[in-house]
């Protein structure tokens, strides 16, 4: 099984890259700017599931960049994924207000309306990610050495039956 990682240099991403290569699966990390969907086409040629990290973080306020990102990016790799079959993970977020959380609302509804079309999809929707040892007691929290297990599980679970958008 191939597995291509969008945002594998990021906070999430390049966890869950290092992970699943130790645990033996073939990841391809990808770091180029998703919002240049030529750049991104020869990465999903042969694989099976992307896993969709990339996005704007930083910045939360900045509109623009949230937008052309998180939602004009998604959007690329949907489609990406739907032409070359892919099965795609998309991260997603509980937050719900300022530009970073409408923009990854927005993501999300793409995400759904391009499952009804076909696409095999499944949407996590997150709260704060924090280390186990990072010292920090945030309320509702989800460490993220948990979270890569649960990557591994749901990928796994993929190549045993189809996605849908949840």
């Amino acid at each position: 099984m191939k597995i291509c990682v969008t945002g594998s240099s990021g906070y999430i991403g390049s966890a869950v890259t290092a992970y699943l290569k130790e645990n033996s699966y073939h990841v391809v990390g990808i770091t180029t700017d998703i919002r240049d969907k030529e750049a991104l086409r020869p990465y999903f040629k042969g694989i099976d599931i992307v896993f969709h990290a990339a996005g704007k973080v930083k910045e939360v306020h900045n509109k623009e960049a949230c937008y052309t990102i998180n939602v004009l990016g998604t959007k690329n790799v949907i489609e990406l994924c739907m032409e070359y079959g892919v099965k795609l993970i998309h991260l997603s977020s509980i937050q719900r207000f300022a530009p970073y959380g409408r923009s990854k609302q927005e993501s999300q509804r793409i995400v759904e309306e391009y499952s009804n079309k076909g696409l095999k999809a499944i949407t996590l929707r997150l709260c704060p990610i924090i280390r186990k040892d990072s010292g920090i007691n945030i309320r509702g929290r989800y460490y993220l050495e948990d979270l890569v297990v649960d990557i591994k599980n749901i990928i796994t679970s993929c190549c045993r039956s189809s996605m849908k958008s949840t």
